[in-house]
């Protein structure tokens, strides 16, 4: 199973796990792991490593305009690992020779897959995205000659103003438009499974102060 479908199903209840029995497997299809705890360290210390970092950046943002973070360092402290079966439904099907695949949590029914695109759709969506990126380029770059046929040219402003700022949009339009079909992503953070981080105690350690001083003139005019 790609790890893009596993990741963009979660998250799982894990309070619900129960004792192992196999009694939950008559009628179903259970493939055993083909990553070890081992193999999937990296990628967990990866996630766990982008939720800190988030959890912490949360702690700041309602007492300043920006934080940055300039050097890091987390320790991981690994103890016993356990297998554990949860209910995912997977759904194949072809269309127009293309294999999609789909996933479903079945706890709590989030459904994840890439859907096909429809080449029609998507050029009929281009040609209007042309046209929103044609107007635009004209009315911020044109200005007041904007739409006058006089100064519709196709020297190298031309081109750039008519023809390649309109492009652009259509470029930007169609990623967006086909990354909406696509929610299997691999996740990079594990942020479901982590609660709201409170900090006990909080102070701020400054490296530097500027003060601004500014003269007014008191005099009468």
């Amino acid at each position: 199973m790609p790890d893009g479908h596993m990741d963009a199903i979660e998250p799982f209840d894990y309070d619900a796990l129960r004792p192992f029995s196999v009694a939950y497997m008559p009628g179903y299809i259970a493939n055993r792991y083909d990553e070890d705890c081992e193999t999937c360290k990296a990628r967990a210390e990866r996630r766990m490593e982008e939720s800190t970092i988030s959890a912490l950046r949360e702690t700041v943002v309602d007492e300043y305009d920006d934080a940055t973070v300039e050097s890091k360092q987390l320790d991981y402290t690994w103890e016993d690992s356990d297998y554990a079966l949860f209910p995912v439904w997977m759904l194949s099907t072809s269309w127009n020779g293309k294999s999609y695949l789909f996933a479903m949590n079945g706890q709590t029914g989030r459904l994840v897959g890439e859907l096909p695109c429809s080449k029609p759709k998507l050029a009929i969506a281009s040609v209007l995205f042309f046209m929103i990126g044609f107007i635009l380029s004209q009315i911020l770059f044109m200005g007041e000659y904007a739409f006058d046929p006089d100064y519709l040219t196709f020297d190298i402003e031309g081109i750039l103003i008519n023809i390649i700022a309109p492009l652009i949009i259509v470029i930007i339009g169609d990623v967006l438009l086909v990354g909406q079909l696509k929610t299997a992503n691999e996740a990079t953070c594990a942020d479901e499974y982590c609660g709201e981080l409170d900090l006990t105690e909080k102070h701020d350690t400054f490296s530097h102060t500027e003060t601004t001083v500014v003269m007014k003139d008191d005099k009468d005019d």
